[in-house]
Formats: C-alpha cells, sequence, structure tokens
C-alpha cells in the first residue's frame, strides 16, 4: 500500500468512512514511498486510521511551505489543512482514468436504489459483495449495449457462480437448466433471482439445480447414486 488512493481504496472496500481516516506528515518517512507504515505491503484500515504520509513525494508544490523546520506556529491548522487536502488529492486519484463505463455503472446503481427495477432488486443487492456487484452492472451496461442474449446471461452466472453450468433444452428451446454446484442458502437464491429478473429473457423458463446434478445418461459424473436428480 504506497499510495494514499491504495488508503481510500482499501476504506471503501472495508465499507470504512473516509472521514474518519486522519492524514498526517509522516515523522519517519521514505524517499520512495508516499505511505509511512513499518509494513510497506499492508496497513490496517479502520474507523479511527492515521496515515502518515511523505507529502514530498508526489506533492513537494502543494506542501513546501507548510511544514518548514524553522517554523512550529499553529501546527494543529496546519495538519487539518493538511488532512483535507490529502482527501481532495485521494479523491482525485481515485477518479483519474476513470471511463465512462464507470459512472454509467454508477448511474444504474443509483436507478437501483431509487427502485427503477423494482422492489426485490432494489432489497436484495446488497448480497453481492463489490466485485460481484461490478460485473452485475458490467453486465447492465452491456444488455443496454447489446439487448438479451443468452450469451451475456450464461456469462453472467458462470462469473458469480464459478463452477456452474447452464444447459438449453433441445426439444424445447425455451427451457434452460441451471446447475450452481452450491448448497442452497437465501443469500445465494436472491443471487440468482436478481440474476434472472436482470439478464434471462422474459419467454424463458428456467430450472434451478443447486448442489445436486440432473442425471446425463453417458456421463458417469452425473450418475451417482444418492447424488443425481430428476428433470
Amino acid at each position: 500500500m504506497n499510495y494514499i488512493w491504495n488508503v481510500l481504496l482499501e476504506a471503501r472496500k472495508k465499507g470504512v468512512n473516509e472521514n474518519n481516516i486522519s492524514f498526517v506528515p509522516a515523522v519517519v518517512s521514505s524517499p520512495y514511498m508516499e505511505i509511512a507504515s513499518e509494513d510497506i505491503n499492508y496497513i490496517n484500515i479502520d474507523n479511527n486510521s492515521v496515515v502518515e504520509v511523505n507529502p514530498w513525494f508526489r506533492f513537494y508544490d502543494i506542501f513546501k511551505e507548510f511544514f518548514p523546520s524553522d517554523n512550529d506556529e499553529d501546527i494543529e491548522v496546519r495538519e487539518a489543512i493538511f488532512d483535507i487536502i490529502m482527501h481532495f488529492l485521494g479523491d482525485i486519484d481515485l477518479v483519474s482514468g476513470v471511463t465512462k463505463t464507470y459512472f454509467i455503472k454508477q448511474l444504474l446503481l443509483k436507478d437501483i436504489e431509487d427502485n427503477i427495477f423494482g422492489e426485490n432488486i432494489k432489497e436484495n443487492i446488497s448480497v453481492f459483495d463489490n466485485d460481484e456487484l461490478d460485473i452485475v452492472l458490467e453486465g447492465m451496461v452491456n444488455l443496454y449495449r447489446c439487448n438479451t442474449s443468452l450469451l451475456l446471461f450464461n456469462k453472467i452466472i458462470k462469473n458469480i457462480f464459478k463452477n456452474s453450468i447452464v444447459y438449453i433444452n433441445k426439444c424445447k428451446h425455451k427451457n434452460i437448466y441451471i446447475y450452481l454446484n452450491e448448497e442452497k442458502s437465501e443469500k445465494l437464491e436472491k443471487k440468482i433471482a436478481i440474476i434472472i429478473d436482470i439478464f434471462l429473457p422474459i419467454n424463458f423458463i428456467n430450472h434451478i439445480y443447486w448442489d445436486k446434478h440432473f442425471g446425463i445418461i453417458g456421463v458417469n459424473e452425473t450418475m451417482v447414486l444418492n447424488n443425481i436428480v430428476m428433470v
């Protein structure tokens, strides 16, 4: 964790309020790193974290007059201003290089929170962790660009449920069978329900199988006694 943006990004991942993180000028720092920490690869971020920063690593022109060695007046005021500026610079870091797709995802998330996509999705979207939520939002962007498709649905299922398999009934093309290879739970039920609501074409009928696969003649792995279900 070498930069102030690393600290803010870690805080967002952990759900820590960034305003409770304090940036202070480092007493002892490395000329090769922005964050002064005993462990160069890790710093524990919580709601009372105080993070020491070497302000001259990247921001010498901004802070060169803040803490001259011969001035010990108004230290508290200057440290408060330092903290405010560091938060501002960290936020700039985080949005540097941000794409148009990122902003579209944020607008979609706001629409979900505003109940545009229905009560069920609004209430249960929190069951996805940050990485899974990004997968869902990315899929929604592609949904608007390319319209509905089974290919997109399969991709989302596979990215959320890593060992899943989606089958299409050759006799009834609108019937699909979703094997998730997961033990059934309320949280996972909510996840698959949201994915189906958003990404599965409305004229398809889905059949969900959890930790037990249905038997397929000729595929021995699916024909294990007491571990198969009937279609």
